[in-house]
């Protein structure tokens, strides 16, 4: 939605769907039918031209400045960077018509004007052009239990992308709220899943500039740390923990599919588990069955993720750290070759699955589920936990999952490797515990503890590649179709490999042991000194 060009703050709320040419005319075909009637398209072409300053300074401030001519009309626009919280972005858009194709800062409002910074006229220069055919609607969606009706803009989009000799595609449907609830455009773009569109937060400015830059490997996106307010309701806190893991996990799309640096997929694999984790820290607080969706889709997409991460560290925390030492070399480089066919058949399955009807339904759903508050049970009074501030409230959230750890912990010194693994899960759990709620408590007294629990988790972590490194050996050396010659080799690598690991765990075992003691005494943050 687009206010009047002389509002300070204009906002533009649209979700973006992208695909194949083919997919595009499903989709059309599809909103008639949605919609229930034949819809009546203007169809347009808009030749569009973006600027900005050889060093760039305008896309390094997260803004585009584009002219765009539509038959007899010239419109200057100004869009600031987007707010990508959820598959729908939201972002602040100025636009002005003009009587020239160059574009002239000075008429823009003054939020504008500010946005874009200090610009000589002579200093803008075209970088790239977007030529494209537009199909537009506009279409009325019902409210809501008994809500006005919610009118969105759909736009058809096809053409490309030029930059000098460089072009490239764009077919893309957006669908753009005019007026009313924007949870409606959710309900309408889960309907389109099927068509083969998927979520795309590129826009059009990131193509050009990407473009011109050449092809440039996607870099992975780390997860912002949590500073909560205390004020802040235990509702609030919980929209924030989905809305910024969602936003992680679109922001690693791109890595994760490429698949060259192993981050990509660590990353959206950690923001996927800390919204699990948040059921399972706020599990008091919400209901369990309106949730359930959203759980079993963020466990469908983490396990789609899984075998991919788990040859990534095979390879990094296994492998690596005994090249060299002892191990036989041609038996080293025979795994390593069986672990290079075993991930590019993980990456193939997640790109896969990053590319289905399901991931986008689940993008889609995720951002409709933190939209609407989902969680919330049907009927909460003033009163309710969920209503309190969250420093009121986080105590007793954080002791609760203490505790659940101390019960999975209890005898852990007789536990094998594999009877470990429930206790890890707690720590994993109350790590997040810790990561949602630390900031609310003094540096000094959450730091040695943090220092302890990360101590902790990265030796379960190392148990536990030790223990999935068993399992991923065993498939290698089982590999159909080897030859007798590889399959020795892999069997002998596969003993030294698991006999090197074997002895670490057990030299580590006394520290793993004094660690675990000296984490499970030491004084909680959350707890005032006494006295």
């Amino acid at each position: 939605m687009t206010t009047d060009v002389h509002h300070e703050t204009p906002i533009e709320c649209e979700l973006k769907l992208s695909g194949s040419r083919a997919a595009l005319r499903k989709a059309e075909t599809a909103l008639n039918r949605i919609i229930g009637k034949r819809i009546e398209w203007r169809t347009d072409r808009l030749l569009t031209s973006y600027y900005d300053t050889s060093d760039r300074r305008l896309s390094k401030r997260g803004v585009a400045l584009r002219v765009r001519k539509k038959g007899r009309t010239i419109t200057q626009t100004v869009k600031a960077k987007a707010v990508k919280s959820s598959a729908m972005s939201q972002r602040p858009e100025w636009n002005v018509e003009v009587s020239s194709a160059r574009p002239d800062i000075s008429v823009l409002p003054s939020a504008a004007r500010k946005r874009v910074g200090l610009v000589l006229p002579n200093e803008l220069k075209k970088l790239f052009t977007v030529d494209v055919e537009r199909k537009k609607a506009d279409i009325e969606l019902a409210g809501r239990d008994g809500a006005e009706p919610t009118i969105v803009e759909i736009a058809l989009d096809r053409g490309e992308v030029k930059a000098g000799r460089k072009s490239a595609d764009m077919t893309e449907l957006e669908i753009e709220l005019v007026s009313g609830d924007p949870a409606a455009i959710f309900d309408l773009a889960i309907q389109l899943a099927d068509t083969g569109l998927s979520i795309n937060q590129v826009t059009k400015a990131e193509t050009g500039y990407r473009l011109i830059d050449g092809t440039v490997n996607p870099e992975p996106v780390r997860l912002s740390k949590f500073k909560l307010d205390p004020a802040h309701s235990a509702n609030h806190v919980i929209a924030e923990i989905f809305s910024a893991g969602l936003s992680n996990v679109l922001d690693n799309e791109a890595a994760t599919r490429d698949g060259s640096d192993p981050e990509g997929v660590h990353q959206m694999r950690v923001s996927l588990r800390r919204m699990r984790s948040a059921f399972s820290v706020f599990g008091r607080l919400i209901d369990k069955e309106r949730c359930r969706w959203a759980k079993n889709e963020l466990k469908w997409l983490a396990s789609s993720l899984g075998p991919a991460r788990d040859w990534d560290v095979f390879g990094m925390e296994i492998l690596d750290t005994v090249q060299g030492f002892g191990i036989d070399a041609d038996a080293n480089h025979e795994l390593r070759l069986g672990v290079l066919v075993q991930q590019k058949a993980a990456y193939d399955r997640v790109r896969e699955a990053l590319a289905s009807p399901r991931h986008t339904r689940f993008l889609i759903g995720m951002s409709q589920f933190i939209a609407t508050e989902a969680w919330r049970p049907a009927e909460t009074f003033a009163d309710h936990p969920l209503e309190q501030p969250i420093n009121k409230i986080s105590n007793a959230i954080m002791g609760r999952a203490l505790r659940r750890l101390l019960r999975a912990g209890k005898g852990l010194r007789k536990m094998s490797i594999e009877e470990r693994h429930k206790a890890r899960i707690e720590l994993k759990k109350f790590r997040y515990a810790t990561d949602f709620l630390h900031s609310l408590y003094p540096n000094d007294r959450v730091r040695p503890f943090m220092k302890l629990l990360s101590k902790m988790q990265d030796q379960f972590g190392h148990l536990n590649d030790v223990a999935v490194a068993k399992d991923l050996l065993g498939e290698l050396t089982s590999e159909k179709g080897l030859t007798t010659t590889a399959r020795r080799l892999r069997l002998y690598g596969a003993g030294q490999v698991v006999a090197w690991h074997a002895r670490g765990v057990k030299d580590a075992e006394s520290d793993f042991l004094a660690d675990w003691k000296s984490l499970i005494r030491a004084k909680p943050f959350w707890e005032k000194k006494k006295g």
